[in-house]
């Protein structure tokens, strides 16, 4: 039997709607529009699937035992055709995602759900590392994207778009402060600083970009949200995305410091590529709902 896939979308949306009108009212066809096209699909199944009252229907037996398996029939058929389009467009519906650990608590795992929602077919897997095996990931083809801490320059293997720029905080605890004399409002000399532990992000430092180091003595991580937990926990201080620490702000429980003669820090996520793939569909997606 060869089942209309047109009745069936309208078989779907009347049983879920009730009625030829209501049907109708989320769609720019005419309620008898619909009815031809169940009448139409009754004929082809050999049974009547609502009983038609004046203002309403009522779906028979039939139609109830038939219901899922249309949706998700329809379902399955949407898929095929996203999946034939990601062929006609060069893709092969299948993405490798990188995300430097420094970056995931940032809003680029939203971007990543958005991108799925975008194009349901897509067979999506995330792999993580730090900021460095993030990027080298890129260079040795294991990830056809990835999000990463933007680095001071980049192997000619690589090309990227810049996702989001945040601006950085220096958090501590009030107790830990206060053994430096902290008084609110006045900022730290810089030789007071160096004499405190910093918690910073090794795999910056690896790659070269020493403008994040303060301290003398340094404890070294490769993810925020473990500096964020070590600063809670009062063994030092750390750079962190503002965005990360509000609530701890907000709560007293973390405290914004400053330094004499110091500058404002920020910093950005890029989304990078293999120089050599000139043009991915699901890349140039991606890069359209993060703009």
């Amino acid at each position: 039997m060869s089942v209309n896939i047109d009745y069936l979308a309208a078989f779907v949306e009347v049983y879920e709607q009730g009625s030829f009108a209501k049907a109708a009212s989320l769609s720019s066809c005419h309620a008898s529009t619909y009815s031809r096209k169940i009448s139409n699909l009754e004929d082809d199944l050999g049974f009547d699937l609502f009983v038609r009252h004046s203002r309403s229907l009522e779906p028979t037996q039939q139609a109830n035992a038939i219901y899922n398996h249309a949706k998700g029939f329809l379902i399955e058929a949407n898929l095929f055709g996203d999946k034939v389009k990601s062929v006609v467009d060069g893709h092969s519906g299948d993405t490798i995602i990188a995300i430097d650990v420094a970056v995931s608590e940032l809003g680029v795992v939203a971007a990543i759900a958005k991108l799925i929602k975008a194009i349901p077919s897509l067979n999506v897997t995330i792999i993580t590392g730090d900021t460095e095996s993030t990027r080298q990931a890129i260079i040795d083809g294991t990830a056809d994207m990835a999000f990463a801490l933007t680095t001071y320059s980049l192997p000619a293997e690589v090309n990227s778009f810049r996702y989001q720029s945040f601006p950085f905080t220096r958090v501590a605890t009030q107790e830990y402060l206060c053994q430096y004399d902290y008084m609110e409002g006045k900022p730290f000399t810089p030789s007071t600083t160096r004499n405190m532990t910093q918690i910073i992000l090794n795999p910056l430092r690896n790659l070269g970009i020493e403008s994040q180091v303060y301290s003398h003595h340094l404890i070294k991580v490769d993810s925020q949200k473990v500096a964020l937990e070590l600063v809670k926990c009062g063994v030092g201080w750390c750079n962190i995305p503002e965005m990360m620490a509000t609530a701890e702000l907000k709560s007293g429980e973390l405290t914004q410091f400053h330094v004499e003669d110091d500058f404002a820090l920020n910093w950005s996520i890029e989304l990078m590529w293999p120089t050599e793939k000139v043009f991915d569909p699901v890349r140039e997606k991606l890069i359209t709902i993060i703009q």
